[in-house]
Parts: structure tokens; sequence; C-alpha cells
């Protein structure tokens, strides 16, 4: 049995404007469209759940980046992204969680330093998440960059922060990793 593969790409900001007009009742401000257009990379998924959420709050027309950049996803898009997290196994979770911590984009070499494993561990678990479109290879060699950003923001927010003394060495390291790399 032969598959084709569709590569898929997400809806545009003319599109994105048409999309908001036609689901909301509502003419969106370009700097709206925008937002929107960041926050989901055009995925209609991402962008319907989002757009529900802001018109049932009465705050689509006052979305603008700086307010998407403190937006909480809406639990329809945590919990299929969560759901798409836990066919990985726990180490690539877990290295996930790490990655989502450096940004969006990371390199093999800081994230296997910061997760205290071996580069050749953290590229199998970076190549399961890849298997299973969670990551994306970029065009540097060992870097990489988690598929969207609202996929590392899922994965972000389920690190226990405040509860887990790992939590606080796990930015410690992050810190002096990216101190000596000079990222910062």
């Amino acid at each position: 049995m032969k598959f084709l593969t569709l590569a898929l790409s997400g809806l545009g900001e003319n599109e994105i404007e048409e999309f908001v007009h036609e689901n909301a009742q509502n003419q969106p401000k370009k700097t709206v469209v925008r937002a929107l257009y960041n926050a989901t990379e055009g995925n209609p998924f991402f962008l319907k759940e989002i757009v529900r959420l802001l018109a049932s709050e009465g705050r689509l027309n006052s979305a603008s980046d700086s307010f998407l950049e403190s937006f909480r996803i809406p639990n329809q898009i945590g919990s299929a992204l969560r759901r798409r997290l836990a066919l990985v196994s726990p180490n690539t979770r877990s290295l996930l969680s790490v990655a989502s911590s450096i940004g969006r984009e990371f390199d093999l070499r800081l994230l296997s330093e910061i997760a205290h494993i071996s580069q050749e561990q953290a590229l199998s678990n970076i190549d399961e998440a890849v298997k299973s479109n969670l990551i994306i290879p970029t065009v540097g060699i060992d870097e990489f960059r988690v598929a969207h950003a609202l996929f590392a923001e899922a994965v972000y927010e389920d690190i226990p922060r405040l509860i887990s003394p790992n939590w606080k060495m796990l930015l410690i390291k992050l810190a002096q990793a990216t101190a000596l790399s000079g990222r910062c």
C-alpha cells in the first residue's frame, strides 16, 4: 500500500482576516490579524479555538502581539497537543520539556548539556520526536525547532515550575549554558 504525504501550510494573513470575519462576525484590525498569525502560524485548528475564545471574552479586537505573548492556550488545543505528546516515550517528553525551556529553537549540544545526557541519547529522543512531527530539523547541523509555537507553549506550561526543585536547577543550568555559549 502506498501513501502520499502532503505538506500543508497554514493560512496567510488575508485568509485569517476572512476567517475571523466569517466566524466571529467581526472585521478584525490588521494588528489583530498579524497577532493571530504569529500565535497560530495559520493553523486552522489553533486559529478557530483562539478566535472562539477571544470572541467569547469580547477581546477579539483588543488582541495584539503583546496580548498573545502572555496568552494561555485554550484547553481544547492544550488537550490535543498533550495527547500527541503522550504518544512518545517518557524520556522524549522530558527532553521536550527541557527543549521548550531553552526556546522554540535549540541545538543538540546545549540541550544535552542542560539535560545531563549524552548527545547520542538526546539525538535518539530527538529522532523519536522528529518522527512524531513534534520537532523539525533546521538548516544548521544539530539544530532543531519545536514544530509549532503553541506546542512549545503547551509543553512548557506542563513543567511543574513552582513545585519541583529540579525546575530551579534546570533554570540555573540553562542560564549558565547560554551565558557560556554567548546566546544571551
